[in-house]
């Protein structure tokens, strides 16, 4: 199975990582979950490339993006993937595919950027009242969020993120 290899795009501060296959309209946007990247998507992406245009990223601080000096919210998050759907001529309408947290931010999204969303396609995403539902998810996302970027850096050795690819195509 070939690999789609992440591009990335200099926003001025920070240069974003994106997967980018197929052709057409509406454009397909996929929003990755917690720890996750655009490279997770990968299966379902050629999949749907077969009839449009399919966009996954890394976000900032996760896999081949850099880090933000901003703060992590919703809005921010949301005006970085705005700007690189720009640099990298992704024409609207989009449609957003959004698993788990990636939920959070495609729902930011679709309200912060309406005139631009048809679409918007929720697999098993996270609520906003999650943090009261789960005493302890602040805990546990912390744990989650420091073993997701120790993979994330270790699949950037080649060696071992050919090796981890071949695993997960299996």
């Amino acid at each position: 199975m070939t690999i789609i290899q992440p591009k990335r795009f200099n926003l001025g501060d920070i240069a974003l990582a994106s997967y980018i296959v197929g052709e057409g309209s509406p454009t397909i946007v996929l929003e990755p979950g917690l720890g996750a990247t655009g490279y997770h998507w990968q299966l379902v992406q050629k999949a749907l490339a077969q009839h449009t245009t399919v966009f996954a990223y890394d976000r900032a601080g996760q896999g081949y993006s850099d880090r933000s000096p901003q703060k992590r919210t919703p809005l921010q998050v949301n005006e970085e993937l705005h700007r690189l759907l720009e640099m990298a001529g992704m024409q609207p309408p989009y449609i957003l595919v959004a698993h788990s947290f990636g939920g959070l931010i495609a729902r930011h999204f679709a309200k912060q950027y309406a005139e631009k969303v048809v679409g918007l396609v929720l697999v098993d995403t996270s609520s906003e009242h999650q943090y009261d539902i789960i005493p302890q998810f602040h805990r546990l996302l912390k744990i989650q969020n420091i073993s997701m970027k120790s993979t994330s850096w270790m699949a950037k050795w080649k060696t071992l993120g050919r090796y981890l690819a071949k695993l997960s195509m299996k």
